[in-house]
């Protein structure tokens, strides 16, 4: 799907996950073609419609940024220590999934406790079984 957010300076991004616009797990350049680009701002003007009246409506493109984000390899956060002292919050989904992580992640640290609820996503779940 595609996401929109508002900066502090009132600027809007809009923006797709990588699956959507043709990134594998052994690709990591996002090549969007002007119609990609023109898709996902007509798509990001639909989308804001429903949460405000016309809040970019008349919008135009201004630029677009290329950046590799983090794809644990199953697709799920990577939430938890790697080793004592170095705790690894990675995910995909930041944009939707960082207010509730970071309470939960925060939670873990503040008070040295462990969550059940998140113990799928921890980094253990990638070591080699022998």
């Amino acid at each position: 799907g595609i996401y929109v957010a508002q900066r502090k300076d009132g600027t809007f991004v809009a923006g797709g996950g990588a699956l959507k616009f043709g990134l594998s797990a052994t690709s990591y350049v996002a090549k969007l073609s002007p119609e990609e680009i023109q898709s996902q701002m007509t798509e990001a003007q639909k989308l804001t419609k429903l949460l405000a009246p016309n809040p970019i409506e008349g919008s135009t493109f201004s630029h677009k940024e290329e950046a590799i984000k983090p794809m644990p390899q199953d697709g799920y956060p990577i939430l938890g220590y790697l080793e004592v002292g170095l705790y690894s919050a990675v995910t995909h989904s930041g944009m939707t999934m960082a207010p509730l992580i970071g309470q939960l992640v925060a939670a873990e640290l503040k008070e040295q406790v462990s969550l059940s609820i998140l113990d799928p996503y921890r980094p253990a779940r990638f070591k080699k079984q022998t």
